[in-house]
């Protein structure tokens, strides 16, 4: 009897033991915060022509997760602890290290109309701002809860998005980007040249009641903007 009962004890903490491992394994483990490892700026052109005033410029991130939680429920793809470097600052240099943030600005729209973000064939998007301090907060806060496409704009797994940016064509050619943290500073030469054209899929705009409005092809795109020039 003793020794069934001393059996069932042993029994009783070894699936104890199993349990606790299971739940401690098997939980998912979701990142909580990153670190900003390097970006990268380069000029890209569009098909058809489009957009020809202007010089657009795509902005990528690289990032890695630092800290992990185990959650059980919830939303397991938001990175809710941001960057775990103060972003201090992010600003375009021109050859003579002037700065460029105020030569960068929204392209010529319908009035009243916003651009919001662009989809690529292959379900490639970039989400288009308008300044560097908006994408340094992204950056910083790990999403932007006042955009209307929030739900794409975050930082996710280690994996931040990718944005775009405009400047007219006869503003000074940006020769670096830097991004500035409290204890470390990352500057990188801007690329220039676009090795590709671009193929617009999608384009998201808001118009001035802030309605959400969508282009779903080159050719609607295309039509919009000769329509832009001429109210303008």
């Amino acid at each position: 009897m003793k020794k069934t009962i001393i059996t069932t004890i042993i029994i009783i903490v070894l699936l104890l033991i199993l349990g606790i491992y299971i739940v401690v394994n098997c939980i998912p483990k979701i990142p909580v915060d990153y670190r900003i490892d390097d970006v990268r700026m380069e000029r890209i052109e569009f098909s058809d022509g489009l957009f020809s005033d202007n010089r657009f410029y795509r902005l990528s991130f690289d990032v890695t997760p630092v800290n992990y939680k185990r959650k059980l429920f919830g939303n397991e793809y938001a990175i809710i602890g941001g960057c775990v470097d103060s972003v201090i600052d992010i600003y375009i240099l021109s050859d003579t290290q002037e700065r460029l943030n105020e030569q960068f600005g929204q392209v010529c729209m319908c009035k009243g109309d916003s651009l919001d973000r662009m989809e690529f064939v292959h379900n490639d998007f970039s989400v288009y701002y308008y300044n560097m301090d908006d994408i340094r907060d992204l950056l910083q806060d790990g999403h932007d809860p006042t955009s209307i496409n929030s739900r794409h704009v975050g930082v996710n797994f280690g994996y931040a998005p990718s944005f775009i940016i405009s400047m007219s064509q006869d503003a000074l050619l940006p020769h670096d980007i830097v991004i500035k943290c409290n204890n470390r500073e990352i500057k990188r030469p801007i690329i220039n040249t676009s090795s590709k054209r671009y193929e617009i899929k999608s384009m998201d705009y808001r118009d001035s009641s802030q309605f959400e409005n969508k282009l779903w092809n080159n050719s609607a795109i295309y039509d919009y903007w000769q329509k832009a020039k001429n109210v303008y």
